[in-house]
């Protein structure tokens, strides 16, 4: 019992609660040593007697070398051996070692009486009588002992009606058995909470890490997650996605202008307002700022993104009213589309953000598909970028042609 008590201390690596355990024994004086050792041979914690006095040369050799359980009953001592498991996995080893001197005491007591009342023979007898008055519940508690290291039941209590000292050593036992069945079930109500917070926690980390904070949307981390997981399945069934890369048109002036608490609030209702257009099977993501993704599954051809694009327009025609603004806000929507534009997430999204530049090129409210050019374009861009940069540097530029223009008015 005190071994099965003592199995979540031991797993928690907590020394000092396995000796609280085993400090249960001052309730019975007659025990007087006991101590856990580990699978490694060392000892967790001790409990010594120091009311008693008593040898404490205990071989350790002989007691964990076997490492398994054993019940002997010597002259002495008690001791018992019971190995500490958690399902099929050994934790540890309890000894225990129980004085047997008031029983003496009483077996001398008793034989002393039968001497003076009765004759050799019959002091003899008497003398066996009592030492089985003595052994059998002895015997008793040893059997209880070993059913309740096997059975793990601290419900049941040892039933000896006798008035004596093996009646007080019963009843201590079994106001030992109370205690310890108030702690296992104080360690399975601990046990019980401590599971709640930790899955009321591993729900809020998951909930960090995979979810926006502002508008509650699935983030880059996850929405990453579900694209690579829908380009295995269009490909496995032989379908088309599309990715609709969101951006709001002037929402930096909104931010500007009105704070930072109008431009969440309205990141927030685009994100409603999206939501009302999305499928189950759709994932709609905020990547952070004014960018969303809209990411469709099972279309047959990208004109299906782009009939998708018209009707996320349409609902942004709608002002949004958020307290006292009335903001009108368009959105400009770049397009990629599996497979023809690429077959990985990465390219996906990137040819889906530069086919979003060129829509917001043309103006609010528009949107564009990716077309192959459109990095030739960039390249060619960033080319006389650079080159610039490089001339500007290198003072390579000369004036051929500078026109003088008079403001004035002529009389």
């Amino acid at each position: 019992m005190i071994g099965f008590s003592v199995k979540s201390a031991i797993i928690f690596d907590d020394s000092v609660s396995a000796t609280d355990t085993l400090s249960l024994f001052e309730t019975n004086d007659q025990v007087v040593y006991a101590v856990v050792y580990l699978t490694d041979r060392k000892p967790f914690a001790e409990y010594h007697n120091q009311t008693v006095e008593h040898n404490l040369v205990v071989s350790q050799e002989r007691i964990i070398q076997p490492f398994q359980e054993s019940v002997l009953l010597g002259e002495i001592f008690l001791e018992i051996t019971t190995v500490i498991r958690n399902q099929q996995d050994t934790l540890g080893l309890l000894y225990t070692r129980t004085s047997l001197d008031k029983l003496h005491q009483q077996r001398k007591y008793y034989r002393q009486m039968l001497i003076y009342v009765f004759s050799f023979v019959l002091a003899g007898l008497l003398s066996l009588v009592a030492q089985r008055i003595i052994t059998q519940p002895l015997n008793v508690m040893v059997r209880y002992v070993r059913e309740l290291s096997e059975t793990k039941n601290y419900s049941k209590r040892l039933n000896l009606k006798q008035k004596d000292e093996l009646g007080t050593l019963a009843n201590g036992f079994n106001h030992m058995l109370n205690v310890v069945e108030e702690r296992e079930n104080a360690l399975k109500t601990q046990s019980s909470n401590l599971q709640n917070i930790v899955d009321d926690r591993t729900k809020q980390l998951y909930q960090k890490a995979h979810f926006d904070s502002l508008t509650s949307l699935p983030n880059r981390y996850l929405l990453t997650d579900r694209l690579e997981h829908a380009i295995l399945t269009a490909k496995r069934m032989n379908k088309g996605l599309g990715i609709l890369f969101l951006d709001l048109d002037r929402f930096k002036v909104i931010n500007d202008s009105l704070g930072h608490d109008v431009g969440d609030q309205l990141l927030k209702a685009a994100a409603k307002r999206l939501q009302k257009l999305g499928r189950d099977s759709d994932t709609i993501a905020r990547l952070g700022g004014d960018e969303f993704i809209y990411l469709v599954e099972g279309i047959e051809q990208p004109e299906d993104a782009g009939r998708l694009a018209q009707k996320i327009h349409h609902s942004f025609s709608k002002p949004f009213v958020l307290n006292s603004h009335v903001l009108h806000v368009s959105t400009s929507i770049g397009i990629s589309y599996y497979p023809d534009d690429g077959v990985i997430s990465a390219e996906l999204m990137k040819n889906a953000d530069l086919s979003m530049y060129h829509a917001k090129a043309k103006g609010p409210g528009h949107y564009s598909f990716y077309r192959s050019d459109m990095n030739e374009s960039i390249h060619q861009r960033l080319t006389i970028e650079n080159e610039l940069r490089r001339a500007v540097s290198n003072n390579e530029f000369h004036l051929l042609y500078q026109p003088i223009i008079c403001l004035k008015p002529m009389e």
